[in-house]
């Protein structure tokens, strides 16, 4: 079913379905809760719903098999990584339109943004590396194994890592170096 399940939970059913792209893989829910991506990983798009209308406002087309969503904190900007193409697109959601797509190393899957949309992290599954985007440029950090799922800390310095092939948990503190 290639839909958006909506639940009430005091009611504990399925108020409505939404329909959006082919398999709907991750989800982001703006800080103001008014806006939600969802990736959909099969029509390399991500549908943007507005969660007062319960209804699809914008589709927009990406790059190839998006999984990972996330949204800056001032609520202007959606980023998604996009497992085969390689890359983050950066959504305006003012405009809804795509207004960059930034280059990664291969198979991009979780994204966190840090700050006011100015800092990014990104996994890639089965590499040992996340990419970081700060102060217009891309660095990669070593860490053990790949890693498919990121969080952050309430600090933003605490950064969580989760996923395959190891099955494990890693934690690193601090931040990249810009050289």
């Amino acid at each position: 079913d290639d839909s958006v399940g909506v639940v009430d939970l005091m009611k504990k059913l399925v108020v409505k379905r939404i329909s959006v792209g082919t398999r709907p893989s991750f989800l982001a829910l703006s800080d103001n809760g008014k806006t939600l991506v969802v990736s959909n990983y099969g029509s390399h798009n991500v549908s943007v719903i507005d969660t007062d209308r319960l209804d699809v406002v914008s589709t927009i087309v990406v790059d190839a098999n998006p999984l990972g969503v996330a949204i800056s904190r001032d609520q202007r900007f959606a980023f998604v990584a996009n497992y085969h193409g390689q890359s983050v697109s950066q959504i305006d959601l003012t405009t809804m339109a795509l207004v960059r797509r930034h280059s990664v190393a291969p198979h991009p899957y979780g994204v966190v943004v840090r700050r006011q949309g100015g800092e990014l992290l990104v996994t890639h599954a089965d590499s040992p590396i996340v990419s970081f985007w700060a102060r217009g440029r891309w660095t990669r950090i070593a860490i053990r194994d790949g890693a498919t799922s990121v969080a952050l800390g309430r600090d933003g310095m605490l950064v969580y890592l989760a996923g395959f092939p190891a099955h494990r948990l890693s934690i690193f503190r601090g931040r990249a170096r810009q050289k």
